[in-house]
């Protein structure tokens, strides 16, 4: 039995238990336990007078890991039957408040290049630091119920540092990915929070109206998952010829995410599938299934005309 802190992702998990293998330790002789898990199990047998009384039958209680990088808080309840229950997930992680400020440093690298963004840091320090204390204001006042505009103010010295290199802010917002989403406005940029539907995805997909790159939900943040939930979906073959099927699983930390290529969006891992050889396209239909509420993804594939069952890993 090993303890990892939460994961962020399974690729992480998967990465360690690879590890595990090169040392010599067999996948049936290891389990990894996460660790805020592992002290909620701990308290349950723990003999501090203190302690004793979250092992009583229909106690909540909270679950608060404070890590280096990462700060998850969960909230479990003991059942009737001795089994624990997540009531809340685990909250926190690498998408902290530091995680926002990096990546809108990276922003304005992408726009203006290094070398403007390393002047202004290195000549304007004290200008730098307020940009980041307005980016520290401001995002506490952000919720996913916001709409219209978040304004951000840049110190002055950031337009010189730009002017110096003959650089047009606005124009650099024009050819960038955010054209859509970003204004410049003298000192300001106006941040447009929310966005509209893309037309440009509809596309036909064996005869009907389909959306192009649409993050389809097998789960949501905030389900319970008890261990060996499983979800599946039945994915219908496309021609005689095909000989696979290949499925592409992605993972979203924001509950807001539509599209599998937003920022938002991370692809896990993907299915290789081999499909029957048949001139009928219905012999190639399958179902997946994916098992949660254990570290690690599991996926059974069934071909529906034959009832065979495949065991699959998602390749990360």
């Amino acid at each position: 039995m090993i303890t990892n802190e939460r994961y962020l992702n399974l690729h992480r998990a998967d990465d360690d238990c690879n590890r595990d293998q090169e040392a010599g330790i067999p996948n049936d002789q290891l389990r990894i336990a996460l660790e805020p898990e592992a002290a909620s199990v701990w308290c349950q047998v723990c003999t501090d007078d203190k302690i004793t009384k979250l092992s009583d039958a229909g106690t909540k209680y909270m679950v608060v890991d404070l890590g280096g990088g990462t700060a998850d808080i969960t909230v479990h309840e003991k059942l009737v039957d001795g089994r624990l229950r997540e009531l809340h997930r685990a909250s926190g992680g690498e998408w902290g408040g530091n995680r926002v400020e990096q990546s809108y440093i990276d922003c304005l690298t992408a726009m203006v290049g290094h070398e403007v963004m390393d002047e202004f840091r290195r000549e304007h320090t004290g200008d730098y630091m307020t940009l980041l204390m307005d980016l520290e204001t401001k995002k506490r006042t952000v919720t996913a119920s916001l709409e219209g505009k978040v304004t951000l103010t840049v110190p002055l010295t950031f337009s010189e540092c730009c002017h110096k290199h003959d650089i047009n802010i606005q124009d650099r917002i024009n050819k960038s990915p955010f054209k859509d989403k970003m204004k410049w406005t003298r000192d300001r940029f106006r941040i447009d929070k929310t966005g509209e539907h893309d037309p440009g995805r509809k596309t036909k997909y064996c005869g009907n109206d389909v959306c192009q790159q649409y993050f389809w939900k097998m789960v949501e943040i905030g389900d319970d998952l008890p261990l060996g939930k499983e979800v599946s979906e039945e994915i219908p073959g496309l021609s005689a010829e095909q000989t696979g099927a290949h499925i592409k699983v992605f993972c979203s930390a924001s509950t807001d995410t539509k599209y599998v290529d937003e920022d938002t969006c991370t692809q896990l891992g993907e299915l290789i599938v081999p499909l029957p050889d048949s001139s009928d396209p219905k012999d190639k239909n399958i179902k997946v299934s994916f098992i949660f509420g254990d570290t690690e993804l599991k996926v059974w594939v069934q071909i529906i005309k034959t009832g065979e069952e495949l065991e699959r890993n998602v390749d990360l």
